[in-house]
């Protein structure tokens, strides 16, 4: 088993340090300031291994030894027991750490691989990292072991790198109570959403709900009881608002859906559109937070279900053209 565990973390190892050299310059800073907080070899990365100093799989090997020889060792002083059940009880916790590990290790290997295809100019600056925001990632990520919540944490890893603040510490423990199953249908939500970035204030996330209400949006693969579990795991607000295009300043307002951008036309020229205030669901703080990192396709029958409605009051969707 340890010789499995052993190659499994050589390979993750090899991995990450082999992507490590495409990253940008100005978060390499960040990126091995996580490493050295998450990752096994912690005393000696990433000073040493950028010195050429470091041996990651001697390094590996001996803090294993040490961490069970010296739990051993407490527990045998500390507790008057026969001494099979210290082993047993060191064999259990040195496991569960060793998986704990691994499963930090693969997610900033994922965030390697996200850092390595970031576009950063050399001339830019990034703000350092912060070691609280990595303290509570810590705690979260290590208890993640599917590959999907992996790769999820991956990429909320990464973009904390690369734009620190992204999420704040309310998110990281909004984050925490994910699952697969909540994560799936979050990625739905936001497949059904449109998003509109407004400079200076916060941005708006919305799910439309146009029609007959609870109708209309089952109609569009969102399910009442996704709706509600969503609210509980405070991804989205409790209530539906109205959305209130019309008091916009222009029509060049950007609107995103998937991976598209779109913006309004007046459809018929002379005639003001009026009263355009659409109804949906709205994401939270963390909701908006946690959007940008995934991987968004849109939802086709929301776009068609959307535009008719914005061309019942003269105003067209159009797509926007690089």
């Amino acid at each position: 088993m340890e010789n499995n565990e052993n190659n499994s973390l050589e390979n993750i190892v090899d991995a990450m340090t082999t992507i490590a050299t495409g990253i940008p310059a100005p978060i390499q800073k960040n990126f091995w300031t996580s490493v050295g907080k998450l990752c096994t070899a912690a005393v000696d990365i990433p000073v040493a291994y950028l010195e050429g100093q470091a041996d990651l799989r001697r390094a590996n090997t001996e803090a294993r030894k040490l961490l069970i020889g010296n739990i051993t060792e407490n527990m045998s002083d500390q507790i008057e027991v026969p001494e099979v059940y210290s082993i047993k009880a060191v064999e259990r916790f040195a496991s569960k750490i060793i998986k704990q590990q691994i499963n930090l290790d693969q997610i900033v290997s994922n965030a390697a691989n996200n850092l390595a295809h970031t576009h950063i100019s050399d001339s830019e600056t990034v703000d350092e990292i912060s070691e609280d925001w990595l303290n509570s990632f810590e705690e979260i990520a290590k208890l993640k072991s599917s590959d999907d919540m992996r790769l999820f944490y991956g990429k909320l890893l990464s973009n904390e790198i690369s734009n620190p603040g992204s999420f704040s510490l309310k998110t990281i423990n909004v984050v925490s109570q994910l699952d697969s199953a909540v994560a799936s249908i979050f990625l739905k939500f936001c497949n059904a959403s449109f998003y509109i970035p407004l400079e200076n204030k916060v941005p708006i996330a919305m799910m439309p709900v146009l029609g007959d209400g609870f109708k209309d949006y089952t109609a569009l693969g969102i399910l009442y009881h996704e709706i509600q579990t969503l609210q509980n795991y405070g991804l989205i607000h409790s209530t539906t608002s109205g959305l209130r295009l019309s008091e916009f300043p222009d029509t060049t307002t950007t609107i995103s859906h998937g991976k598209k951008e779109y913006y309004l036309e007046t459809i018929e020229l002379g005639k003001n559109p009026q009263n355009i205030n659409p109804t949906g669901y709205f994401l939270s703080i963390a909701g908006l937070e946690i959007m940008p990192i995934l991987d968004l396709n849109g939802n086709l029958d929301v776009l068609e279900n959307f535009s008719e409605f914005l061309k019942s009051k003269n105003i067209k969707l159009t797509e926007k053209k690089e």
